[in-house]
């Protein structure tokens, strides 16, 4: 609803029709009543008197008294709106997923200053901030820090079959995935290999390591 302020002729705007019906109607006149907007048109039966609609625009809460409105309380609707988004690997993700795409290979690096190996790489020491420039290839057997048996995924639907994620570490840092084995023959410091996707089937994500499994002798 649009509506002039008969005090500021060339000045206009919208104003929400559940405000007070009686300030409205102290301030303001409908465009359609008002000469300074012209004449009606021809296909208007008849002019609706302020009163009416703005008694029709009040009676859109009939369960909400005058006290419990809250004028400044904002509108809302129910429902679902879907949300995308892009997230980047940055310099040194990027290169990690690269070589773990490309080379099939886990790449480390290494802060000399404080004797630190980084798993996955990163392009600053964490501890002295140093930028490191010793990458190397930390290979694919790595030791069993800590596992779980999940039952439910991490959205917290159930699983059909349990699955079994640990934390296998990697100099001082590590990866956390899933395992394929036996619970009962896991151990704390096993060595475990990480098993990749064939080399056309990898897209450069921490899944194309399909999991990890015990070094078997």
């Amino acid at each position: 609803m649009v509506l002039r302020n008969l005090d500021q002729p060339h000045f206009s705007w919208a104003v929400s029709c559940t405000n007070s019906a009686r300030w409205i109607q102290s301030k303001y006149t409908l465009a359609c009543a008002s000469r300074l907007y012209g004449s009606p048109p021809k296909s208007a039966k008849a002019p609706l008197p302020t009163s009416y609609i703005l008694s029709r625009c009040l009676k859109r809460r009939p369960e909400m008294t005058l006290l419990e409105r809250d004028d400044e309380a904002p509108s809302s609707w129910k429902g679902t709106l879907p949300i995308t988004s892009r997230y980047t690997y940055g310099l040194a993700g990027e290169r990690f997923f690269r070589a773990l795409k490309d080379e099939g290979k886990i790449l480390a690096s290494y802060c000399p200053k404080c004797d630190h190996t980084y798993v996955p790489a990163v392009t600053f020491c964490e501890r002295c901030f140093s930028e490191l420039t010793e990458w190397h290839d930390a290979g694919l057997v790595g030791k069993l820090h800590t596992y779980t048996l999940m039952f439910v995924d991490f959205e917290g639907q159930p699983l059909e079959e349990p699955e079994l994620v640990g934390f296998i570490s990697f100099g001082d840092g590590g990866l956390i995935h899933k395992i394929d084995a036996n619970p009962d023959e896991l151990e704390i410091g096993l060595p475990m290999q990480a098993v990749l996707k064939p080399q056309n089937e990898r897209n450069g994500s921490i899944l194309d390591i399909l999991y990890f499994q015990p070094v078997r002798k």
